[in-house]
């Protein structure tokens, strides 16, 4: 007796029928929301302008032109000239580097630490609650109020300082 081999494979099919139709989805959704496409298409060009900034560069972003102080943007300058004479353009294209390794960074590190602190707690239940306490006294406080009482922490602790 022979089996048909399109009937052996249907499930088969079907699976990668069905991945291929909800990857469409996902692509269909992804690029009609507007904010998401946007967004999308600035970080594209930031790891880009980052990724590629010694090609990109028109000048070395610590190289100083004491004549061109201050220019104005110019063929030679695409951004003009800060006081020292070095050029914005390279400038803020190699400052995309400094930004993502800060963000990457930063993410990193709090990710490490939330996950450290989340399962710690999550093992200990006494810490949960006072997380958990903690989490809802910062939550109780409009985020500006909470940010000017930090800083106003901070000037009188850096004025003792000195």
């Amino acid at each position: 007796m022979q089996v048909n081999q399109l009937e052996v494979n249907t499930p088969q099919l079907n699976k990668q029928a069905l991945k291929r139709k909800q990857r469409k989805l996902f692509i269909r959704r992804f690029l009609t929301n507007p904010s998401v496409t946007f967004g999308s298409i600035i970080l594209i060009v930031i790891v880009v302008v980052g990724l590629f900034a010694p090609i990109i560069a028109t000048h070395d972003p610590y190289d100083i032109h004491p004549t061109e102080r201050l220019s104005a943007p110019s063929s030679e300058f695409f951004m003009g000239t800060d006081n020292l004479g070095r050029d914005l353009f390279s400038r803020v294209v190699y400052g995309t580097q400094v930004s993502m390794y800060v963000g990457l960074s930063v993410a990193a590190i709090s990710a490490f630490f939330g996950l450290l602190i989340g399962l710690y707690s999550a093992y200990y239940r006494p810490l949960d609650h006072v997380l958990m306490r903690f989490a809802d006294g910062l939550m109780a406080f409009p985020p500006i109020l909470l940010a000017i009482a930090i800083m106003a922490a901070m000037v009188r602790t850096q004025q003792m300082l000195f």
